[in-house]
């Protein structure tokens, strides 16, 4: 139901500001703004991605922005940069933060408890 709601609100922003219209601007601004723009965008998609929006719509709008290859040589490096910072702001800034958040889960809880203390044998080509 809350799905619906959020859904529903969503068609109704869109139809109700010009969000084409400012789309398109924005594409236009980066485009016109050089060696900036794609920097700018670059900032952007690293940010958005370590507050867990969807890589794929940041994808996207660079090629929306950019062109399809332009778009893909600026996505595919910023998409690594953006999963490189994640996983560097969890082993150390974030990390108290994290341990925290995952003691206090019943998953990380039920996990834990059905894990074996039996190590797993080794593949086929692990063997001498």
């Amino acid at each position: 139901m809350l799905a619906a709601i959020g859904a529903a609100a969503f068609v109704a922003i869109v139809w109700a500001l010009p969000v084409k219209e400012w789309t398109i601007a924005l594409a236009e601004r980066l485009r016109g703004a050089g060696a900036m723009g794609v920097v700018m965008f670059i900032a952007v998609y690293v940010a958005a991605e370590v507050a867990l929006v969807p890589g794929s719509l940041l994808t996207m709008a660079a090629g929306f922005a950019f062109g399809p290859i332009y778009g893909l040589l600026i996505a595919s490096p910023a998409s690594v940069l953006a999963a490189t910072t994640a996983f560097l702001l969890s082993r150390t800034a974030l990390r108290g933060w994290i341990q925290r958040k995952i003691a206090g889960s019943d998953t990380t809880a039920a996990t834990a408890s059905q894990g074996s203390s039996k190590p797993s044998p080794p593949l086929d080509h692990e063997r001498p």
